[in-house]
């Protein structure tokens, strides 16, 4: 049987409205498949009017644990009588998450063409982000639909001799023209492309009639396109399994059916294709903690990146002209997608250019990674992205635009490569991300030389220029989000005693204070601990930039997230910036929300004594604090409370810590160098209880676990107000087990 893939270069009619109509005037069943990287199905909005959820496609065969093979039976959908379809992604923000997916889509297709299954496969347009090239490379025959006009043809004519090139992988590539004759005819197309037209279809909407191979009837052209394959490869034997046909039932329909797109919606908020409920599939596929997705594409060369900064200038005043004439008023998205469109066309122009002037063709590598660097550059965080994208990379240290340092996600660090041209090109690029943020925008000059910000993405920016010798960035990448205690464990973070221990003094509402050093994995650790906490208790989070994330992870119905905002303009009477909103007053201003829990992110200053008011009320809170050890995260934040004013003495701050803290958690981390380059390694070291002393200092400390010999954290002493944690799941027996003998006295 046949896999048959439409495509199509930029002003070109669209493959879908084909796609839909090829399927439709199939002389026997088949399956479309909609793989159209740019999100928003056609199918469902114009051939089937609005009227169908969006409840399963190709998104689901990504998140599904089944086999593609498998899934792809649960995702199919009847279109007609004779044909059966797969939905595209619902956002082009899902497209990444389709590039794992292309390959074993591919052999799952060829699966049902073994099983007598035609395929008709819906491309898009060539050169996009996520393009389904396996599938390109798998079909049996792939079609390029152009119109017979000149723009048309131009732009075809940019990819065709890359078509032609058998290092494409492309079987038996053809032409399927629109509108035929008006004003080219199919011989002229064809001299000018250099590929065969293999059918025609009407142009007018209106006209009726069918696919028109240009030789015979609509079985000659499956015939024609149905050519002889060697057998598939995949395991056959007795634990092997054929896969079921996914065929609908047979019929015919007209090839004007395909044009069926309704101007009379009504309202659009009441279709179901819109509806908020019709499923649970996300715009973005969440990453979990061993989510991986592939890197993308970069330009390698100097003059890649030249001809990328050459190519956004003129996007970015394409673009702007576009916002300014008032044909664009639009949002977000929408100007991505603009903006994406005009992306396309520019790398066409570029490419055209570079074949007219003996350059040669471009790769279809080199045709993704420019496209995708131009959009990045213009939308996203430049040449930083590919680093941001990829799921090895948990920071980005930046000393210089040429001096790039990486740390993977299993505390190995290696040599990035250079993120600008120049320092001068660096610190350009800050101040427009810094002006540019949708979340919280921030001023990055000479007069405010450093930077602390959240990157749209979700990522943590810190950088400084001006008062040292180059600019310097660090960017954290918060890659354990949905993390638990349990997973911990298994990174040999923790024991299980002490997530046992963790695990019940969040239940029984201790106040606890996580330290360590700078990425010692304060945060990673707040996150697991919130997972202890019930789903309906109210949580108010409190940050400088947002970094825990919990009213994004959808575990807790009520999470209150307050971000602290820096001022600007020139200083107030009172010292302050116009518009300044600090921790301190966010703390003050929650004891109003009715909340069951409050977590400051980091505390870094006269904040805790807010916390402290908290903690008396005996919430739970959690926060964090950088700290050497447990005793000195307790000295510093003693320090910390007297900056809220004279009427905190150093006695008073002590006394209400003491009082108010129950648990502190230090955290290490050691980097080892060996012949495989430098390794970090995390771990909790020590847990103590604290409590009211009546000596200097203040308050005393015991050590519930302590590091041994090894880094390890162990059972030291038990404070017997602590034995009642047995009665929220603390494994008390393994703990006292484990204790060394003097402690057991």
């Amino acid at each position: 049987m046949a896999i048959v893939c439409l495509t199509s270069a930029s002003g070109s009619p669209g493959v879908t409205t084909t796609a839909v109509g090829m399927a439709l005037s199939w002389p026997r069943p088949v399956l479309l498949v909609e793989a159209d990287p740019t999100g928003g199905s056609g199918v469902l909005a114009g051939f089937l009017r609005g009227t169908t959820p969006y409840d399963a496609g190709l998104i689901e065969l990504a998140l599904s644990p089944l086999g593609t093979a498998d899934a792809l039976r649960d995702v199919v959908r009847p279109l007609s009588p004779n044909v059966s379809f797969v939905a595209g992604i619902r956002s082009h923000a899902q497209a990444t998450a389709l590039r794992d997916v292309w390959d074993p889509l591919a052999a799952a297709l060829h699966d049902l063409d073994d099983n007598g299954q035609d395929v008709i496969v819906d491309a898009g347009r060539l050169g996009l982000v996520a393009s389904p090239t396996p599938l390109l490379e798998a079909a049996d025959a792939t079609l390029l639909v152009t119109r017979a006009n000149l723009p048309s043809i131009s732009a075809a004519r940019s990819w065709a001799e890359t078509i032609r090139q058998p290092a494409t992988g492309w079987r038996d590539p053809g032409l399927l023209l629109v509108a035929e004759g008006q004003p080219y005819r199919a011989t002229e197309v064809t001299k000018v492309l250099g590929m065969p037209v293999i059918a025609d279809v009407p142009g007018d909407p209106g006209r009726r009639g069918r696919l028109s191979p240009r030789r015979g009837t609509p079985e000659a052209l499956r015939d024609r396109l149905l050519r002889p394959r060697a057998p598939s490869r995949r395991p056959v034997g007795p634990g092997a399994r054929r896969p079921r046909s996914v065929r609908a039932g047979r019929g015919g329909t007209s090839m004007t059916e395909a044009y069926r797109f309704a101007n009379e919606y009504g309202d659009l908020t009441r279709l179901p294709l819109f509806s908020q409920s019709s499923n649970g599939v996300p715009h973005v596929v969440p990453s979990g903690l061993d989510a991986t997705v592939a890197s993308a594409p970069v330009p390698t060369s100097d003059g890649d990146w030249a001809l990328v900064s050459t190519l956004r200038a003129q996007a970015s005043e394409q673009l702007s002209q576009a916002v300014q004439s008032g044909r664009a008023r639009l949002d977000k998205e929408a100007q991505q997608e603009l903006g994406r469109s005009i992306v396309l066309d520019l790398i066409e122009s570029a490419m055209a250019e570079a074949v007219d002037t003996g350059l040669g063709s471009w790769s279809p590598s080199k045709q993704q990674a420019t496209a995708q660097a131009v959009f990045d550059s213009l939308f996203r965080l430049g040449r930083l992205q590919p680093l941001v994208d990829d799921d090895r990379i948990e920071n980005i240290v930046i000393v210089g635009h040429d001096n790039v340092q990486l740390e993977l996600i299993d505390g190995t660090l290696v040599p990035g490569p250079p993120v600008a041209d120049s320092d001068q090109e660096l610190i350009d690029f800050l101040v427009f991300l810094a002006s540019r943020s949708e979340v919280n925008a921030r001023s990055f000059s000479e007069a405010q030389p450093s930077l602390h910000m959240r990157l749209d993405g979700g990522s943590r920016l810190a950088a400084v220029a001006w008062v040292t010798t180059r600019p310097s960035v660090v960017i954290r990448r918060h890659r354990l989000m949905r993390v638990t205690l349990e997973d911990l464990v298994k990174r040999d973070m923790m024991t299980p005693v002490v997530a046992s221990f963790l695990r019940a003094a969040v239940r029984a509402r201790c106040s606890i204070v996580v330290a360590g050093a700078q990425g010692a994995g304060k945060t990673t650790l707040v996150r697991a601990l919130r997972a202890e906490i019930d789903e309906l208790e109210a949580i108010g989070t409190f940050e400088t930039e947002y970094e825990l994330h919990l009213h994004e992870l959808g575990r807790h119905k009520v999470v209150i997230p307050w971000e602290a905002r820096p001022g600007s303009g020139e200083r107030g009477p009172d010292g302050r910036q116009s518009g300044e909103f600090t921790l301190d007053e966010a703390l003050v201003d929650s004891f109003r929300f009715n909340l069951s829990r409050q977590i400051v992110g980091e505390v870094r200053g006269k904040e805790i004594w807010a916390m402290i008011k908290a903690m008396e009320s005996g919430t739970g809170s959690i926060s964090t604090t950088h700290a050497a050890d447990a005793v000195a995260a307790v000295r510093k934040l003693v320090t910390c409370a007297m900056e809220a004013g004279p009427h905190v003495t150093q006695g008073l701050a002590t006394s209400k810590l003491a009082a108010t803290v129950d648990l502190n958690v230090q955290l290490s981390l050691e980097t080892k160098v060996g012949p495989g380059g430098a390794q970090r390694t995390r771990r909790v070291a020590e847990v103590i209880a604290l409590a009211p002393g009546e000596k200097d200092p203040g308050y005393a400390t015991t050590h519930v676990f302590r590091a041994d010999a090894t880094g390890v954290p162990v059972p030291d002493v038990l404070p017997d107000e602590y034995r009642r944690l047995a009665q929220h799941g603390f494994d008390l027996a393994a703990y006292l087990a484990s204790q060394p003998l003097g402690a057991r006295i």
